[in-house]
């Protein structure tokens, strides 16, 4: 089936009219381990065609300050644009050796999983599968992507690059080249695709004449009206047995085929159409104005200073633990009243400690091994005000003194840190609000870019286009102040708005949907040009 490029629907299409017996879709799910063997030795191949192509580069003709493999790339999509619309929900990309002609490297783009879509629709979480979801850019953002990436890992792996040839329709190359500023590659347009445009130009200007074609074929419209039972009656008309597994089977699609068309007679099935329509348009509508320039005809021929290509972040993930619940508790806090280093010891971590251990951990290039060997922070004020609420007061000093009943030694951290552990331990039950408090190491450097968002809205806070907490969810959504720039720049006010009520992937809308306040920061941004 891989090897003919055809699903379970063609096979068991194709042997029905053979009256040969249908496989299970199951029994086919079973053989879906061939496919990751088949990925393994296509992997391996590459890697053989590459060492082979290295080789057959260094017995050519070449100086040492002209030396490398030459290689072309393109890519593919599985649903064809229209040059209106590109949606396709999957690409690859591939690399291929001048002198062996052989694929070196691809790459594949997958921008959607039916079984992650559908269990997200019902609110639940996915079983357990290989999830080959891999991209949520656009269609057109796939080929630049997967160009960089290709021609990056030979960079990492010491390949040197002479020529890359390829079409002018995407800023791979460019992309690739800024990565790569020591790389001496070159790129080299493809002539058939130069030649292509050149026509295409060429028949833009001749008259159009209208003109009907006739399909050859009549089995689409046997199929339309005659349903999937036509292809018995086309073999008893000859005088052929109809076949019983032919028989099952068009009954089998038949019936499915009437409960679709139920469906989308519906007003239900209908309202579901436009929502899921209007769904698609939006997401390749603010992919689209988050990438830039990604791909156009004939766009790697202009001057890659003069494209806009700077990339509009992507709202961040929520914070998703694993296995919190049997994670061990570990306290800390830090002395710091003299002013010397730090002494890891633990309460109020949220607002002070955990900036002062971000600092002092990244000065010394530590603090991503934190993060690595963390699964999360918890705030143990935060823990007792939901624990014990109503308290006069949630120090540490009261806290011990109140719930245990014991003294506390100000600026002993030892003691200090058995007094918090035994106080989160016995009275804190950490279990039953671990994964509402707990929060991600990387909290500290998130802040920080937080701050440095919040700090780029003042003017539009000063001037009453957004409120201040409106700008500061806009800060925590990863935008700046020039991303607005950008997203006016690209598309105008529709573009604005796509940016501002992007929904992230729990539903929530990105800034705001209330069409006033987008005015108000659309008139505010026009007035500065």
């Amino acid at each position: 089936m891989i090897h003919a490029g055809i699903g379970e629907t063609q096979l068991n299409n194709f042997l029905s009219s053979l009256n040969v017996h249908c496989i299970d879709a199951k029994t086919l799910k079973i053989r879906e381990k061939a496919g990751s063997v088949l990925e393994n030795q296509a992997i391996m191949s590459q890697q053989r065609h590459l060492q082979m192509e290295i080789l057959n580069s260094t017995t050519e003709d070449q100086t040492d300050s002209r030396s490398g493999i030459c290689i072309s790339t393109d890519t593919c999509w599985q649903k064809k644009g229209s040059g209106r619309s590109y949606n396709s929900l999957s690409g690859v990309s591939t690399l291929i050796g001048k002198t062996t002609g052989k694929v070196v490297n691809h790459k594949v783009r997958i921008s959607s999983c039916r079984i992650c879509e559908r269990a997200k629709g019902r609110g639940i979480l996915p079983r357990q599968h290989k999830c080959r979801k891999n991209w949520s850019g656009s269609a057109k953002g796939m080929e630049p992507d997967m160009v960089v990436e290709m021609l990056k890992e030979l960079d990492e792996k010491g390949v040197d690059i002479l020529e890359v040839v390829g079409d002018d329709d995407s800023t791979g190359f460019d992309r690739a080249k800024r990565l790569m500023p020591n790389s001496k590659m070159e790129k080299i347009s493809d002539k058939n695709h130069i030649k292509h445009n050149i026509i295409s130009k060429i028949n833009e200007l001749k008259p159009k004449h209208k003109r009907v074609n006739w399909d050859e074929s009549a089995q689409p419209y046997s199929q339309k009206n005659e349903g999937y039972n036509y292809i018995s009656e086309l073999n008893t008309s000859i005088g052929l047995s109809p076949g019983n597994e032919t028989l099952s089977r068009g009954n089998k699609l038949n019936k499915k085929r009437e409960g679709n068309k139920n469906i989308f007679k519906s007003k239900q099935g209908k309202k579901q159409r436009k929502f899921l329509k209007k769904k698609r348009l939006q997401k390749t509508t603010v992919a689209d104005l988050k990438e830039g320039r990604t791909y156009h005809s004939s766009i790697g021929l202009e001057d890659f200073a003069t494209i806009d290509i700077e990339e509009i972040p992507a709202i961040p993930e929520a914070e998703t633990f694993t296995n919190i619940d049997d994670a061990p508790i570990v306290c800390f806090d830090l002395e710091t009243t003299g002013l010397n280093k730090p002494v890891l010891v633990g309460h109020n971590i949220k607002r002070f400690d955990c900036h002062v251990l971000f600092h002092t951990l990244k000065s010394m290039n530590m603090y991503s091994e934190l993060c690595a060997s963390t699964v999360a922070f918890l705030d143990s004020l935060n823990l007792f005000k939901l624990v014990s609420p109503g308290l006069s007061s949630y120090s540490q000093y009261f806290l011990v003194d109140k719930l245990l009943g014991q003294q506390y030694e100000s600026h002993n951290a030892v003691y200090d840190t058995k007094l918090l552990f035994n106080l989160v331990t016995e009275k804190g039950n950490v279990s039953q609000y671990i994964s509402e408090l707990a929060f991600s190491p990387s909290y500290p450097q998130l802040y920080q870019m937080q701050l440095a968002n919040l700090k780029t809205f003042e003017k539009l806070v000063q001037s009453k286009c957004l409120s201040k907490a409106m700008a500061l969810k806009t800060a925590r959504s990863n935008l700046r102040f020039q991303h607005f720039k950008l997203a006016v720049q690209r598309n105008d006010m529709a573009g604005l708005k796509a940016l501002m009520t992007e929904k992230s992937s729990t539903g929530v809308v990105r800034v705001t949907s209330n069409k006033k306040i987008i005015q108000r920061v659309y008139e505010y941004l026009i007035s500065l040009k």
